[in-house]
């Protein structure tokens, strides 16, 4: 019940090709959180979680709060997690170019971040999948109590953006 495991295949080709365009380049962090705009969890058909379409946010507010930089490079990162909460908020293809002057003229500190994000790339490059596991923020999850007998759990996930080849 702690788990929730997400499989993202990554098309390289189709990626590229919808991105390739494009000048500027969005950060995302916290990934698997930031999947989902709402997530429902019932018990027994009755809804306990709250309806707002937030979540990613609250996840987001709540990881800086609740975890230290440390964390992030461990038991966060099978979320999607980067340490990298100060990054502006997009970055144009110059300065991911570790040639271009756009980069060097960066900060080392976000030099790190960009060059930690290609090796990260890196490993899903060639159409590999990447599995994602996070434990939702939502309180049923953090309460480390067991469900009793012949009680059902349901969720659902809505997703926030619209799948990029659409």
């Amino acid at each position: 019940m702690q788990l929730l495991l997400i499989g993202m295949d990554f098309e390289e080709k189709r990626w590229r090709q919808h991105c390739g365009s494009r000048k500027e380049t969005f950060l995302v962090n916290n990934i698997a959180h930031s999947l989902f705009k709402q997530i429902s969890v019932r018990l027994n058909k009755t809804l306990i979680s709250p309806q707002t379409d937030t979540y990613h946010y609250k996840a987001y507010l709540e990881t800086i709060l609740n975890y230290n930089r440390d964390d992030g490079e461990t038991i966060l990162k099978p979320q999607g997690w980067y340490n990298a909460i100060d990054m502006p908020d997009t970055l144009t293809a110059n300065q991911l170019d570790k040639t271009h002057a756009d980069f060097a003229a960066m900060s080392e500190e976000y030099q790190h971040v960009v060059k930690t994000l290609d090796l990260e790339n890196a490993k899903h490059a060639g159409g590999k999948s990447c599995v994602l596991c996070f434990v939702p923020n939502i309180e049923v999850f953090h309460l480390n109590k067991l469900l009793s007998p012949k009680c059902r759990l349901g969720s659902r996930c809505t997703s926030v953006h619209q799948p990029y080849g659409a």
